[in-house]
């Protein structure tokens, strides 16, 4: 039997110990591999039915296990498909999938080889299938957002479009080389050059929100920075809830970055304790002073903290005025109040003025300001970068990029059949990018990542 034609078995949930397993086979002997170890009737399609399970050749109760059966074409694969719900243990999982790979034509799945098949029997597309390995890797919000719009198509809706526009521009650049002897003014003027650069336009910030996302898996940066004995290492311990940074009175007692993880918005945000921003220091303490520096030019929210009267950093996007105790906070709290009222907060990453917060750090007095307003910022930080644009793989962005290059190579002063030419170039790598090409060779490597049981 050819690899195609042959029914596959795996564990679809997760390994280790849970309270639910679910065990996937898919191919023409699904159903018979399940009745081969079920003592009655198999349930109706797309009916869950408790059935006990046995060993085919010695009939031992292996377990009691929900069975769901799924018809050729009406199934995630194409094939006949049929799921076993057993208990979760490690050691019931193996034992059925033992008792299923011992018998004819079944055997264990290939590393993403249901999705593989669900691909060629035309299930999903190339790029709902990388939309899918996308999900399965997601580790923040906005990358399982970006993945679940992309297998509801909204992917190659948008690619689908690029092409169909270079194909309509193609055509009029080929009408104006084939009748180069005739008075076509309207296409001598080239009438394609806006629909040209609306789509460069496209293709740059599709590819620049790709990016920001393959950037950002683990989260955002807050880099916390300003003079020594500000308060900073403070700051970061209440936020988090815990001592992550040593305190203390003596100025470069932080000496290099100190990072705790909290989330904010949904959102992992990594907070960053930098050493304290000042001349003239000794050698480990410069180091760490220019390491502060650097991530401070690399951060996605910068937190200037400042004791009263210190000048504030430039780039920050939010200040803190720390304060030892509530007494000192008292006299300093009508400045502050008019300061913060003429930097309220705005709606998007454009209209944010930086505010200016207060925060006693002995009593945790404004910590709650503090956290609303990073909550803002990062809610802004990532509605700005347009991630509703953005390619699901390092695929789609290579494709994407070669069809950006060839079609900034041309303008209006251009030659006519090189303009076609560079057209031509740019819509085979569109169709390269949706998959519309001979597959066999882009499987094996768009599946060797997969998970078995996808």
């Amino acid at each position: 039997m050819s690899e195609q034609r042959a029914t596959i078995a795996a564990l679809a949930s997760g390994a280790g110990r849970a309270g639910v397993a679910v065990i996937r086979l898919s191919g023409p002997q699904a159903w018979n591999a399940v009745a081969a170890l079920v003592k009655g009737r198999l349930p109706a399609p797309r009916t869950a039915v408790l059935r006990a399970l046995h060993h085919p050749d010695s009939g031992a109760l292996l377990d009691e296990a929900l069975l769901l059966l799924f018809e050729e074409q009406r199934s995630f694969t194409g094939e006949a498909v049929a799921e076993i719900q057993c208990h979760g243990s490690p050691l019931i999982v193996d034992e059925i999938l033992d008792c299923l790979e011992a018998l004819p034509d079944v055997r264990a799945a290939k590393a993403g080889e249901f999705s593989r098949r669900a691909l060629l029997n035309g299930k999903m597309s190339v790029l709902e299938v990388e939309a899918l390995g996308a999900l399965l890797e997601a580790q923040t919000p906005w990358q399982k957002e970006s993945a679940s719009r992309a297998r509801v198509t909204g992917q190659e809706v948008m690619v689908r479009g690029w092409r169909t526009r270079m194909l309509q521009m193609l055509a009029d650049v080929e009408a104006s080389i084939d009748f180069a002897d005739e008075d076509l003014s309207e296409l001598a003027a080239q009438p394609w050059m806006p629909v040209l650069a609306e789509l460069l336009g496209e293709l740059r910030a599709s590819l620049r929100a790709s990016h920001w996302l393959e950037q950002h898996r683990g989260g955002l940066l807050c880099v916390i920075a300003g003079q020594p004995n500000v308060g900073k290492s403070s700051l970061i311990n209440n936020l988090v809830g815990r001592d992550v940074a040593l305190v203390h009175d003596s100025a470069g007692t932080t000496r290099d970055a100190i990072e705790a993880t909290m989330v904010v918005a949904g959102v992992p945000l990594t907070l960053v304790d930098t050493a304290g921003l000042r001349r003239d220091v000794g050698a480990v303490e410069t180091m760490g002073v220019e390491r502060a520096r650097a991530l401070w030019q690399q951060a996605d929210i910068r937190v200037c903290a400042i004791k009263p009267g210190q000048d504030v950093l430039p780039d920050a996007d939010l200040v803190v005025e720390t304060f030892g105790a509530a007494q000192e906070r008292q006299t300093q709290e009508s400045e502050a109040q008019e300061r913060q009222n003429r930097d309220a907060p705005g709606l998007s990453e454009t209209q944010i003025q930086r505010p200016w917060l207060q925060i006693d750090n002995m009593t945790g007095l404004g910590l709650d300001g503090l956290r609303a307003a990073l909550e803002q910022r990062v809610r802004a930080r990532i509605q700005s970068q347009g991630l509703a644009q953005a390619l699901t793989s390092q695929r789609q962005n290579r494709l994407a990029q070669d069809c950006l290059l060839v079609l900034e190579g041309i303008d209006r002063d251009t030659p006519i059949e090189l303009q076609a030419l560079h057209l031509t170039q740019g819509i085979n790598a569109l169709s390269l990018l949706l998959g519309d090409y001979d597959v066999e060779e882009m499987l094996d490597a768009l599946f060797e990542n997969f998970c078995i049981g996808k």
